[in-house]
């Protein structure tokens, strides 16, 4: 087993005076393995799998809603197009057909055509679904499934090609080479390949076109999107970010692992440092003219973020989002592609600092919807295409988790929404045209969670449905009413393969904090529990502001937390007010002083545990990773709630930490010395109770393992009692 979890385990249960032998229990209540829980061993199958669906475009207005479904055969990977009400099935395409076309392309095998046709895992859909792209030995070919034509499109399998994407129209392919950025015909008359237009030629260490850095992806696009470039719905044009990341410090992460060990220099901003510089070019696919940059002089280069961009329906309008670094303004913005002149649209602000949500949803008409948490929670508002709001299309004390899909007639949208609790996720439907006072309409009616995928005309959705006792289930649903129409494949072996074992159920609770907000908690009692004896509580906590733990969901309680539960510890998590999804008013609370309106709840939590006469409140450990780890460690030098805590790549002083995502919260350290001081673990390591485990990734490139280490060291200072251990690894 990984040792980190080992010695984890073996710390929280040695301060809380537990052990790991246990009895032999009858067949039916069989007890999990530490390797079991982990997920290493064993026969239970934790998540399951459910049928890969997903919609197809229809070619026209007029074809009955039908989705791609991906099945795993003895052959190997299939493609088909499934009726989505009856639910009859049909090859989505010849492979022979395909395989015959790829076999004349210049220096094509029919060997490898045959695999390339049938390597269905591969395929790179156009936005379509009429063309693909495909890799056949390290070189792009694309292929259109209407006229069974293929194309290769390079012919240098050496080169190194990143963000490889095919138009919405299946006529050109971008990528980046060398943070440069490429455009090359796909030419499906000959089907061979012409020399890609090389767009940019600046690129370098550290200059980035057409691809995001590393604090971009991670803190404005999310993790694992790395591509810095958008197609017009047409695919006539193409815009693109430039980042600049030369004032940007080169932070180094060492590999151990080998004999003698290497290097990696990664351009990373700690709070106060300087910033990507960040420009926005456009490009037409045809032709040779240099890109046209979006004239942004008013926004200083310095203190500029261009945290969203792509086009409207109108190829010649682009549409992005610019906030200043510690954001706390928000200006959507339209810029003319041929001139780089812009036009503001509107602007966001807030007490604190202004999330980003979305992109603009333009409609027919002209109008837009935008999603907004200028009251506090996070709500859909509708504008004219002058700007001008028309109203709000949704209100309330909770928030519009995502737009899901717009139905023009008769003019609904529908929506993502916690309306019926924070630890809700359902389906709701509106009228457009804000103002009109009536009430969202529910069409989830389970109690849980849902992601629903809408078709393309609004008939149907998939849901995507499971909760704290039941794990993912697909069904098809109705979309004006939301009734089901049939299941889509049932996910029993999450089910079937637990039976047998003796395992807990999590129960959710309401706690009243001491101001009377409501805080979401779970409670996972021991499997043997009695209410005449005490256990020892194990907190799970993450805490991080917008990032609920609670939730009632499938995986919120894990194989892990049963393993503990029957070790004799009660599981407990509980959101504090700023990590719940209960908006973002309550978000904001954390505002230039992380940790501490956190702890006051999480005290407020350890207080209700008191009066639970089943927990030993004298023996309580806490949990926690990354942003949780900085809460470990903060709670540890700051109160004296626990005997014990884990504490992996927790953030022990903001200042160590990225720009923007720490100055979203914490402003600058220049502006704001006294809340980062008042934040560090690091600076109140002589006050530390109880007993702590620092766990970290040496090659964490989040969270580097240069802050635990300064950590560890300021817990050695003289005067200062040892009670921690520090385990490090590669990660």
């Amino acid at each position: 087993m990984p040792l980190p979890r080992l010695r984890l385990l073996l710390l929280l249960l040695t301060v809380l005076s537990l052990t790991v032998s246990l009895p032999v229990h009858a067949a039916d209540e069989k007890r999990l393995t530490l390797d079991e829980a982990l997920g290493y061993a064993g026969a239970i199958d934790q998540y399951g799998a459910i049928p890969r669906l997903r919609w197809l475009k229809p070619a026209k207005p007029t074809d009955t809603p039908a989705l791609l479904e991906t099945r795993f055969e003895a052959s190997g990977a299939s493609l088909y197009r499934v009726d989505a009400r009856t639910g009859a099935a049909t090859p989505f395409y010849s492979a022979i057909l395909m395989e015959s076309a790829l076999i004349p392309l210049p220096g094509m095998d029919p060997e490898t055509a045959k695999k390339a046709a049938r390597n269905v895992s591969g395929f790179r859909f156009a936005p379509s679904d009429k063309r693909i792209l495909l890799t056949v030995d390290g070189d792009l070919i694309a292929y259109d499934f209407l006229t069974n034509r293929a194309a290769r499109v390079t012919d240098n399998a050496k080169e190194r090609r990143e963000e490889v994407s095919l138009s919405p129209n299946g006529s050109h392919v971008a990528f980046v080479v060398d943070n440069d950025l490429y455009i090359a015909d796909v030419n499906y008359d000959n089907g061979a390949p012409t020399p890609p237009r090389r767009v940019t030629k600046d690129g370098s260490a550290t200059v980035f076109n057409a691809r995001l850095d590393w604090v971009y992806e991670e803190e404005l696009y999310g993790r694992g999107t790395t591509t810095g470039y958008k197609w017009s719905e047409d695919g006539s044009r193409l815009a693109f970010l430039r980042l600049d990341d030369a004032e940007v410090p080169m932070i180094p992460l060492v590999d151990d692992m080998a004999r003698i060990p290497t290097v990696q220099q990664l351009p990373y901003p700690k709070a106060g440092d300087p910033n990507p510089r960040a420009r926005l070019g456009v490009v037409s696919v045809r032709g040779v003219t240099d890109p046209v940059w979006v004239n942004l002089d008013e926004y200083p280069e310095a203190d500029r973020l261009i945290v969203r961009f792509g086009f409207t329906p109108n190829a010649n309008r682009l549409s992005l989002q610019v906030q200043n670094r510690t954001q706390t303004f928000l200006h959507l913005l339209t810029a003319d592609v041929a001139t780089g002149k812009t036009t503001r649209a509107l602007s966001e602000t807030s007490p604190a600092w202004v999330d980003i949500l979305d992109e603009p949803r333009y409609l027919a008409d002209g109008s837009f919807l935008w999603r907004s948490a200028r009251t506090g929670f996070r709500h859909l508002y509708q504008y004219d295409r002058n700007n001008a709001l028309i109203g709000a299309v949704t209100s309330g004390e909770w928030d519009v988790l995502e737009v899901l899909s717009v139905s023009e007639r008769p003019g609904s949208v529908y929506f993502a929404s916690n309306k019926t609790g924070a630890t809700q996720t359902q389906v709701f439907v509106a009228k457009l045209r804000g103002g009109s006072g009536d009430a969202p309409a529910r069409l989830t009616l389970r109690d849980g969670s849902h992601s629903a995928d809408f078709d393309s005309t609004n008939a149907y959705f998939l849901d995507r449905w499971n909760d704290l006792d039941d794990p993912t289930q697909l069904r098809l649903h109705a979309a004006f009413s939301g009734v089901e129409v049939r299941p889509l494949g049932a996910n029993l072996l999450p089910i079937t393969t637990r039976r047998g074992y003796k395992l807990s159920t999590p129960e959710l609770v309401t706690i009243k904090a001491r101001d009377g907000y409501a805080l979401d908690a779970l409670l996972l009692k021991p499997a043997d529990f009695s209410p005449t004896k005490k256990y020892p509580v194990i907190y799970c906590l993450y805490g991080g502001p917008g990032n609920p733990t609670v939730v009632d969901r499938w995986g919120t309680v894990s194989l892990w937390h049963q393993f503990l539960a029957q070790q004799g510890c009660l599981v407990f998590m509980c959101d504090n007010r700023s990590a719940s999804s209960k908006g973002l008013a309550n978000v904001w609370s954390v505002h230039k002083r992380l940790g501490e309106s956190e702890t006051r709840d999480i005290e407020d939590a350890i207080g209700y545990l008191k009066t639970l006469p089943y927990a030993d409140t004298k023996r309580v450990g806490v949990y926690g990773w990354s942003y949780g780890g900085f809460m470990v460690e903060y709670l540890m030098t700051h109160t004296d709630l626990f005997a014990a805590g884990v504490a992996g790549a927790g953030v022990a002083d903001w200042k160590l930490y990225d720009t923007i995502y720490t100055e979203r919260y914490m402003d600058t350290p220049q502006a704001n010395a006294a809340g980062y001081a008042g934040s560090s673990p690091i600076g109140a390591a002589g006050k530390l109770s109880g007993k702590l485990l620092l766990l970290h990734g040496t090659l964490d490139d989040n969270v580097h393992v240069q802050i635990t280490r300064q950590f560890a060291f300021a817990l050695e200072r003289p005067g200062i009692q040892p009670q921690g251990e520090l385990l490090e690894r590669p990660l």
